[in-house]
């Protein structure tokens, strides 16, 4: 229910995500904070080869996220900088309305630097 609303409401919030940021195939997407995964929601059903991590401190929020997105998608408990590990570049991080949660010293540094590390090149030293 919560996520029919949110679409209904504000479809635009995912617009820009769809339209204006060109993503190279296939779409890996990591989602900190993924709550009851509407976005990705969205974004899968947009585009039918997305893949999507996601975590969040919630475990019943990774279990509804776990059902709507099914074998698209592997939800595990976790908070930032304890992302998903992919063994190639992640094309996309969203961290959508929670990167306020975030303590401003002891999070953002390692969060920051876990984000890079899946979404540069092991061989980048950019």
């Amino acid at each position: 229910m919560f996520a029919r609303f949110k679409l209904m409401l504000a479809p635009c919030s995912m617009t820009w995500l769809i339209f204006f940021v060109p993503l190279p195939r296939p779409y890996r997407i990591i989602d900190i904070g993924i709550g009851y995964g509407v976005p990705p929601c969205f974004v899968v059903e947009k585009f039918f080869d997305v893949f999507i991590y996601g975590i969040d401190p919630d475990p019943e929020r990774v279990q509804v996220t776990s059902l709507a997105l099914g074998k698209r998608a592997d939800i595990k408990r976790g908070m930032p900088p304890d992302i998903p590990v992919l063994n190639v570049p992640a094309d996309v991080v969203m961290m959508l309305d929670m990167l306020h949660y975030l303590d401003d010293t002891a999070e953002h540094g390692p969060c920051c630097a876990a984000i890079r590390r899946q979404v540069c090149d092991q061989d980048n030293d950019d």
